[in-house]
């Protein structure tokens, strides 16, 4: 179903902390307060799946462009004199820090737009979208066929590529390294300290898999199919981190692994005598239930709440242009040696 609509405007709020190495080499300065991000109009377009649930049409895979128009992000902090606000505003989002968790939020968007489709498609009940029985137990069944067939094919070009991903051990990758600053206050003095983390890497790639049914669409000699992948195991780690605080440098290794992973694919069929396929989006929509793991802290263990934010961010800003990036080069490799015509043609 082709869909495009007006979200109209969307405000996002919270707590923020801005802490800089490179700053505190210089000047021992952190800055926090409160965060708020006004997008005043919000644009919808693309493409939704369908299924046939038990009484009505559910919507399911989302393949869909968000357009913001108009950004003001607000910083409200403390000074030395009092409360401070500072204001900035964007056309769009390019250019601010809501670009950095733009994934984030479209994918939240998604899950609104789908609980308010799913809404009003109870309101049309199959029965009186096909009240002849007959036919809808046709349409099922149609339905279904083409649903296992899409499935299928997913399913066969994912098959190469976890091998292709094994036989070139890639099932590891590396990542970079990270670092931030942190402070604390203790009686009346405010403590600057430094963590770093060395020798990463991201592992587990060969478990990426299909979790939902892929969805169908025609357009002009053109089929698309599009739906979720995700990684059954994704865990990062780093075998060296320092951290150096109050002349305290403790030191060990830091493991996270990931309970929910969400990766969106579409791929494109050229239908034709020698059909051709191509790989038109794969991005990384959600890494969640993330669990952190540190030894090594000692009485610094008060760090392991602000270290598992850091990786929360860490996450969001590199690992999921790693892992996108590194799905991408064994897709490209094996996409063309399934043949499309053996399953749609």
């Amino acid at each position: 179903m082709r869909l495009g609509l007006s979200m109209g405007p969307l405000h996002i709020q919270g707590d923020y902390s801005l802490e800089s190495n490179s700053v505190m080499e210089v000047i021992p300065l952190t800055n926090a307060g409160k965060i708020s991000v006004i997008i005043s109009e919000v644009y919808a377009e693309g493409q939704v799946g369908l299924t046939l649930g038990e009484k009505s049409l559910q919507a399911t895979n989302f393949d869909m462009t968000y357009t913001p128009k108009n950004v003001i992000i607000t910083v409200t902090y403390e000074t030395n004199e009092g409360p401070a606000v500072s204001q900035v505003s964007r056309e769009a989002l390019d250019k601010t820090l809501v670009e950095k968790f733009r994934e984030d939020l479209w994918y939240k968007l998604n899950l609104i737009l789908q609980k308010e489709l799913n809404y009003l498609l109870e309101f049309s009940p199959l029965a009186r979208l096909l009240p002849d029985e007959n036919l809808l137990k046709e349409f099922r069944n149609l339905t279904r066929g083409m649903t296992v067939i899409a499935n299928k094919y997913i399913d066969d070009i994912l098959v190469l590529a976890r091998e292709h991903i094994t036989q070139n051990n890639l099932e590891q990758v590396p990542v970079s390294n990270f670092g931030t600053g942190f402070s604390k206050k203790i009686l009346f003095i405010t403590w600057h300290g430094n963590f770093t983390a060395e020798k990463g890497w991201a592992r587990d790639l060969a478990t990426i898999t299909r979790t939902s049914d892929m969805t169908l669409s025609y357009d002009k000699g053109t089929l698309s199919v599009f739906g979720s992948l995700g990684l059954r195991d994704l865990k990062v780690g780093f075998d060296q981190y320092f951290a150096k605080f109050m002349n305290i440098g403790p030191s060990g290794t830091l493991r996270a692994t990931t309970g929910y992973n969400s990766v969106f694919i579409r791929a494109a069929i050229q239908l034709g005598i020698n059909s051709t396929t191509s790989l038109e989006n794969l991005r990384v929509d959600n890494i969640d239930e993330i669990d952190v793991k540190v030894t090594g802290l000692g009485i610094l263990n008060w760090l392991t709440s602000k270290i598992v934010t850091w990786v929360l961010g860490f996450y969001n800003e590199s690992i999921r242009k790693v892992v996108r990036q590194q799905l991408l080069n064994p897709l490209y490799h094996v996409l063309n040696d399934v043949n499309p015509n053996e399953y749609f043609m």
